[in-house]
């Protein structure tokens, strides 16, 4: 079963809160779904009903539900960080299985979608799991890890696995779980944009996009803000309004906040360069816009430093003091 496949069902989905990339490639999903004539149900954040009712108006019902509490220090990412939110995660977790199957009932709900959040399930009806990272860039040492991670997957109904499975983009990290997994390509909510007769006009010289949790966007800034000074042209550096207190002076003309993300993909769609972190949904997002691309791995994050590293063994990019170039 793929999202194209599914009709006139009633359907709960929640994406994880990690940053706003599985949120993003979550609305290209519900396009499809709408299309077919399904009713939506998005379990999030207020923050997240925002954003979707600029692509979805009130064609969505919205119900309010928890985020995971991950708790995000400096300008890299720490696996100490994680592991001291681990509590609170589990805690969150056993919530949601309860919570989950209440919201079934009440909504009478055919099929639950989970975007990388293993609790997010119910046993009263299928539940899907969401995500591109079958298997975690961990190291040979760290196979519990690799085990527990696998064994919350295996417990959902399918998997839906964002990739293509002929290019795999996402490389070992997609790798299928079995007869249970399934390829729905990549998403990105460009797709509708760069599928219209319209031409797009590539009149915008670079974007330095601040992607990711809000905490490691200071790195991002300072990494590319040289490049970023020598441009000329239109450019303009689009993120969270959050990041106005640590973005250098001589940079706050060319921000526009991304609290109308509808406006903003015009600008992106427009662009002829991106400067970014390399997330997953980033890397997915550029493949629609047609773009070129200057992307660093958040530092820490073993998944992006494996993106970066696929790409360069596949002559897509190529490592330098810039980071890695699409």
């Amino acid at each position: 079963m793929i999202p194209e496949e599914i009709r006139n069902k009633r359907i709960l989905l929640a994406s994880l809160n990690w940053g706003y990339g599985h949120l993003s490639r979550c609305i290209s999903i519900v396009s499809i779904l709408l299309q077919n004539k399904n009713v939506v149900f998005f379990a999030g954040r207020e923050a997240d009903f925002i954003i979707l009712r600029q692509y979805f108006s009130e064609e969505i019902t919205y119900i309010k539900n928890e985020p995971y509490p991950f708790i995000f220090r400096g300008n890299r990412f720490r696996t100490r960080d994680l592991l001291n939110a681990a509590i609170p995660l589990l805690k969150c977790y056993k919530r949601e299985l309860k919570s989950v199957p209440l919201l079934v009932e009440e909504f009478n709900i055919n099929l639950v979608l989970s975007d990388h959040r293993y609790g997010f399930r119910s046993d009263k009806c299928p539940s899907i799991f969401i995500t591109h990272q079958c298997t975690l860039p961990l190291k040979k040492i760290a196979w519990p890890i690799q085990k527990l991670h696998q064994s919350f997957i295996q417990k959902f109904s399918e998997v839906w696995i964002i990739d293509d499975q002929e290019k795999r983009f996402a490389g070992k990290l997609s790798e299928s779980l079995g007869v249970k997994s399934t390829y729905i390509g990549i998403q990105s909510r460009f797709y509708d944009a760069i599928n219209t007769p319209k031409e797009i006009n590539k009149e915008i010289e670079c974007i330095l996009l601040i992607s990711g949790p809000i905490e490691f966007s200071l790195a991002l800034i300072t990494h590319f803000e040289k490049e970023f000074n020598e441009m000329k042209g239109p450019k303009y550096i689009i993120g969270s309004k959050d990041i106005i207190p640590i973005l250098p002076k001589h940079l706050s003309d060319y921000f526009k906040p991304n609290n109308n993300w509808k406006e903003t993909d015009k600008l992106l769609l427009e662009t002829k360069l991106v400067l970014s972190y390399s997330g997953y949904s980033t890397i997915m997002d550029i493949e629609f816009l047609c773009c070129e691309a200057k992307l660093i791995p958040t530092k820490g994050q073993l998944e992006q430093i494996y993106l970066a590293e696929k790409l360069t063994a596949n002559k897509k990019a190529l490592i330098n003091d810039q980071g890695f170039s699409i």
